[in-house]
Order: structure tokens, then sequence, then C-alpha cells
């Protein structure tokens, strides 16, 4: 069934959640649809607007109200709702008087817009769902088909039936009710349609779905508990899944332990975000030298503890003897967590051989995934394994989450257009641009040669470790891709693909680009470049049809 609006930007209770999802994946006859009210804002409600739910199918209307949680009714009369965290909420009104004035309320104000000639003939009904209540109080004048409780709800098709059923009692009460045309059923459709669906901005939206990502992290906790009863982990997981949070707050609690901890990774921008949070726990930073393959750190130095992030840079025998130089008791008997992304990031930066990988494996107490992806929206993480192939986790989100938009372009001249004009469609709608990157697949220098117009010249700036963790006010940072890895933005804008070819090399650098976005990604793209994405989208879906 449609379901209108088609995504939520934030589900107040689990029951709404469920059930939307169920209507979602409902069959419905033709034209029939589901008008939630859930993303209006407080005061854009109207009397009749305060409805949970208008169902609009072929026998007419139906005015849904939800009610989550356990539900009774004490001796008094007094009705009693236990949320999620167990509080109990007390209403003399119960869902059924709700419902039912919310019928009248719609009928009326149908009659008010379309006239009452084009209403009188319409069923309109009630009913209340309970999608975490086995058996519901019903007082004597409601109806059993107007009660919709936990069985009903328990399968699309198990909820479809209860609904035809509520539709059949309401629809058979009068002998003048007759069934709606498609006309009539998109006339109605297009009248509520305005009162049930308003649009937030996009920085809202995005805020929204930003916040969901921050809370959800707190899932991946469970790999620290693994960490703090072990002395050896080795946790995989695609982009986004969590690692780097994961790897601090180990580190962080190793130090706990009144141990000296060094937290390994590659990229000095990474480092400087790092270290801010590190710091004061105690925990040193110690950076990759990509170019000496080695550490940047003093001979001589010992750690009881070391934690590595983005460790694929590091799988090669020559750093794994480095980790034995610097830890107590080497590397076959110290103590280590290695954190590392088996896909499409291993030689960006660094080196990698699978013989490495395999020792370090055997050799931990306990080989961890995290499959969860608690970074990115289910639209970028849809186009990141279209274009790379990779497996970057399932999203936490649900539904949520901006198209990913790709355009293309003709020359230098072309680019800087669609630079400039994404981002004033991004200010436009309210966003911060320190919340915003442009990620380059090209050097700085390349990026734009021609530069940016007017003021715009001067509002680009390249990110650097002095700016990471303090970027400027009303001005966009622009860094490399491989200079990013490690990092994550709101917004992020791709450029520099003049040179992509569909190798290795450059796969990984574009699903490095692509999974540094939160929520709202936008790439541009060559025109003489779209036939090669395109054979990537089409091997892809040959890839998962196979």
């Amino acid at each position: 069934m449609k379901v209108v609006p088609s995504v939520v930007y934030d589900f107040k209770s689990g029951a709404e959640k469920k059930l939307h999802r169920l209507l979602s994946k409902m069959k419905g006859t033709s034209g029939a649809v589901a008008l939630h009210s859930q993303n209006l804002p407080e005061h854009s409600y109207k009397e009749w607007c305060e409805i949970d739910y208008v169902i609009l199918t072929r026998k007419g209307i139906l005015v849904l109200e939800l009610k989550g949680g356990r539900v009774g009714r004490d001796q008094d009369g007094i009705w009693q709702f236990k949320d999620r965290f167990g509080k109990i909420h007390k209403k003399s009104e119960g869902p059924f008087e709700q419902a039912s004035s919310g019928k009248y309320a719609l009928r009326a104000a149908l009659s008010n817009l379309l006239g009452e000639s084009k209403v009188r003939h319409v069923s309109i009904g009630w009913g209340c769902v309970f999608p975490d209540t086995v058996h519901v109080p019903q007082l004597a004048e409601t109806p059993a088909e107007a009660i919709i409780s936990a069985p009903d709800c328990k399968t699309a098709e198990t909820l479809s039936i209860a609904l035809e059923r509520l539709a059949d009692y309401w629809f058979n009460k009068k002998g003048y009710y007759r069934k709606l045309e498609g006309p009539e059923l998109h006339q109605l459709h297009m009248t509520l349609r305005p009162s049930f669906e308003v649009t937030p901005a996009l920085s809202a939206r995005v805020d929204s779905v930003f916040q969901k990502m921050v809370s959800l992290t707190e899932s991946q906790y469970m790999i620290v508990d693994a960490a703090d009863a072990s002395q050896r982990i080795l946790c995989s997981g695609g982009a986004g899944t969590g690692k780097s949070l994961v790897a601090m707050e180990v580190a962080r609690r190793e130090a706990g332990k009144g141990k000296r901890v060094a937290f390994i990774s590659s990229g000095a921008l990474f480092g400087a975000y790092v270290s801010e949070g590190l710091a004061p726990a105690g925990v040193e930073f110690i950076e990759l030298d990509v170019s000496g393959k080695g550490l940047l750190l003093a001979d001589g130095e010992i750690f009881d503890c070391l934690v590595v992030d983005e460790a694929q840079d590091m799988m090669n025998w020559g750093l794994l003897d480095a980790f034995t130089r610097i830890l107590k008791n080497g590397f076959e008997g110290g103590n280590w967590h290695l954190f590392l992304d088996p896909n499409n990031q291993h030689g960006l930066l660094g080196s990698y051989e699978a013989d490495a990988f395999e020792y370090a494996r055997e050799i931990s107490d306990h080989a961890v995934k995290l499959k969860r992806n608690c970074r990115n929206t289910p639209q970028i993480i849809t186009q990141t394994q279209m274009l790379t192939g990779a497996d970057i986790g399932v999203s936490q989100l649900e539904g949520q989450g901006e198209k990913v938009r790709i355009r293309n372009y003709k020359d230098p001249a072309g680019c800087m257009g669609l630079v400039v004009e994404q981002l004033k469609d991004w200010q436009r709608d309210g966003v911060d641009l320190r919340e915003v990157t442009i990620l380059t697949a090209v050097t700085i220098k390349e990026t734009f040669p021609l530069g940016l117009p007017g003021a715009w010249a001067s509002r680009i700036y390249e990110l650097s470790k002095e700016t990471v963790n303090a970027r400027h006010l009303n001005r966009v940072a622009l860094c490399e891709i491989r200079k990013f890895k490690g990092l994550e933005s709101k917004y992020v804008m791709i450029v520099g693909l003049e040179q992509f070819d569909g190798e290795p090399s450059c796969i990984r650098q574009i699903y490095t680009g692509l999974t540094r976005a939160n929520a709202m990604l936008s790439v541009l793209v060559p025109v003489g470049k779209q036939p090669l994405i395109d054979q990537l989208y089409i091997a892809y879906l040959e890839s998962i049809q196979a």
C-alpha cells in the first residue's frame, strides 16, 4: 500500500515504526493509500489532523488511532498506557473515543472542502491499533471489528485481513454507501495529502538522521566488552560500521587500567581529529609513515597496549615487526586490538599482505565483525555497493535519508558551475557550510584549474590538522580523498574523477570517498566517465542476480 509520507524522519515509538512498515508492505487495491500525520510539526495540526492514520480504500475511509506499549483500563474507567520505558500514562479519554471523534471531525472537514453531496455516500469508519497488546479492554459499545491487536499486526497479511474486516463492518452499516472509483480516491487523496505531508528543510532532515546515527553507535559497545576481557581482538567491518568509535573507547578503557597505550592509525588529519578525544585519557597517538612504511615514533619507546585503527594499511610483515619492537611482550604475546576494513580501503595508504593478516587473525583471542552500518544512510550504502561491490553492512536507518545526487559535466567550467550550484542549494536549505566537505580524487591544485567564481574563490579552503577540529565559519573545506580516511562529514561532494578508470586503485579511492558522507552525498562525474559508471552498475546488478 502507498503510505504518505513514505519516509518518516523521527518515529516517536516502535509501534509507529512497525505499523508504517506493515502498511508499506501490504498489498492494497489500486488507489488505496495510508496518510500518516507523523512528520507534521505541532503547530501544523488541524483539529482532525490529530488522527494517527487515515486509510483510503474503495470501501471508504478508515480513521485509525494507534496506541503502542501495554494498554489497560482500571475499575474507575481510567485508561493506562505503559510506554517502552515502563512509565505509565493515565487518561480519562480512551483510544476508542479519540478515534470516534476523529471520524466525525474528518467527515465535517471533507464536507466543507468538497461539499456534502460528494461525501454523503462515502463510508467513514474508525478503529484502534494496539501493536503491542494482545488482550485489549473492550467497551460494550465498541465493535470487535474496531480492535486491531498484536496478533493482527504480526505480518502485513494479518493486518490486511484486519483492515478489510474493519472496512466491511463500516461499509455495511448504511445501505447508501457505495464503493469509490479511482478518480474519487485520487480526489480524496489530493484533498487530504497537503494536511498530512510537509517536507522539513534539508538541514532539519539531515540533522534528524545524524542524531539517529549518533545514538545508534552505542550498539557497537559489545566489541568494547570483548576487548575488555581479552588480550588481543581483531575486529573487522566495512566503512561506517563504527570501528574508529569503538577503537577509541577501547584505547581509553585500556589506559584507564593504568597501561601506557598507543593509538596507531594512518593519516595526519585523522590523527589530529582523534587526538583531541584521546589525549585527556592519556592515550598517545602514533601516525603511520606511509612514505617510509614505518611508524613516526622515537626509538626505544615501549607500550603496554597497542590499539590500531585502519589496520588494513599496516597488515604487512614490516609493520608487524615494528609493533613487536614497541610492544611489551612483543606482537605474539602482547596486548593489542586491531580494527580493519576488509573491503576496498587496503592499499590506498600503506601496504597489505594477506599472510600477515592471517597470522594476526590466528594469534588473536577473538576475531569479531561489525555488520551494522551506523554512519551512512541506506541510499549512500546502496550507491557504494553499486559502484564498488563492497559490503559495508546494513544501515541502522530504515528508509531514511536523501537520494544520492549524481550529475554530469562536460568541462572544468561545467564542474565549477555544478559545485557552486550545489553549495547554493545547500545554503538555501539552511545547511551550515562547516558541515560540508568537498573531496577530490586528484590533488588540490588539479581540482579547480579555472578557480571558482566571485566570492566562492575565497570561501573554499584546504582542510588541515589545524582546522579539522575547528572548521571556518561560512566556508567549505576541500580535501583529497586519501587524506580524509577515517573522517566523516554530514554533507559530501565528490569531484576530480577525470582520471577514474575502474581499476582497483580507483575503486578503492571512490569507495573511501563515498563512505565519508553521513547523510547527503553529491557526486560530480565527467560526461566521458558516465559509461564506465554505468558498466559498474550493470556488473553489480548481474553479480547479485547470479
